[in-house]
Order: structure tokens, then C-alpha cells, then sequence
């Protein structure tokens, strides 16, 4: 049975910061769907009633990354010509990088932890050997390489960028190490 703990905190913060939850439903996991919510054994919730609600203090963004009112940035500050001269994808990349970085000292902590690690992402992404070879002879192989071609070179610039700019965490955002 894993761990319901991280997902307690989400709930708890998310409540903390005025979102909502409905009271007749509860935190499950299971292999297929991972940590999701459900409606409690023995009730019943009417069609159009709000389950959950999000403020927007607790949701993560590229907004937060450029410190844009009302999205904090919760003490990342990026070099602002990172941001001018970046994708939008790119900065919120590395923002999400960072805020897995600061583990526990993250305000987004609590969300973070339930999250699928990086480790866990590489190997969802066909990257294995076996995936590989599952692969070998159909497009999905092609298209799956030069995306991650395209990835590390987004990756190579922009990590480059921030070690130029003297970015304080910018030797810590590595490169996960897919194909």
C-alpha cells in the first residue's frame, strides 16, 4: 500500500490556501491511475456538485516563473534576459526544475511530492532498452529521438544561458539522461 501521506499534505495545503474538497471523497492509488480521488464507499455525489476546487495561489505556471501578479514566484528569480530571450516552455521547464530542487523548501512542496520524480518520467518515455527495442522498425523510435534531440538542445542553451547569467541554481538543473 504506498504511502497516502504526501497526498494528505496536498490536501491539507491546497485547503489551507482556501481550495476545496469535497467531503465525501477520499485520496485512493492503485497501478493504473496512480493517486487520484474518489467518491467514498457508501455515498453518493448528485451530477454537478464541485468536487474540488484549486485557488489559484496553489497552481504552478510559466506566470510564476515570470513573477506575474497574482502568480508569486515564491523567491525564484530567473535573470530577466532568461526570460526574454527563452520560450515560454523553456522557463517554465526550468522553474519546475527548481522548485523539484528545493524539495521541501519548494511552496509548492506539497504538490511536488505527488508527482511522478524525473526517474519516474524517464522510464514513461520509452527509454529503456527493451522499450527501445519494442520500438525498433516503426516511427514512434524516429519521432522519439529527434524529440529528445530537440529537448536537449533546449536543455544545453538555456542550462549554458543561466550558468553565464550566474543564476544560483543553475549548476544543479542537470540533464536527466534519456536516449
Amino acid at each position: 500500500m504506498p504511502d497516502l501521506q504526501p497526498q494528505l499534505d496536498l490536501i491539507t495545503w491546497v485547503r489551507r490556501e482556501e481550495g476545496f474538497l469535497h467531503p465525501e471523497v477520499e485520496v485512493a492509488s492503485d497501478s493504473d491511475r496512480g493517486y487520484h480521488i474518489r467518491v467514498g464507499a457508501g455515498h453518493t455525489i448528485r451530477a454537478n456538485t464541485r468536487i474540488a476546487s484549486c485557488p489559484i495561489s496553489t497552481t504552478i505556471s510559466v506566470l510564476n516563473a515570470m513573477n506575474i501578479a497574482p502568480f508569486g514566484s515564491h523567491g525564484t528569480n530567473f535573470p530577466s534576459s532568461f526570460i526574454s530571450k527563452q520560450s515560454f516552455t523553456v522557463v517554465q521547464y526550468f522553474f519546475l526544475i527548481e522548485q523539484y530542487l528545493l524539495g521541501p523548501d519548494s511552496w509548492w512542496a506539497p504538490y511536488i511530492s505527488t508527482i511522478p520524480n524525473p526517474d519516474a518520467i524517464d522510464t514513461m518515455i520509452f527509454t529503456d532498452d527493451e522499450d527501445m527495442r519494442w520500438l525498433a522498425g516503426t516511427n514512434l523510435k524516429g519521432a522519439l529521438a529527434k524529440q529528445n534531440d530537440k529537448w536537449r538542445e533546449l536543455y544545453t542553451a538555456a542550462s549554458a544561458q543561466l550558468k553565464q547569467l550566474g543564476w544560483a541554481n543553475a549548476e544543479r538543473c542537470t540533464w536527466y539522461g534519456g536516449p
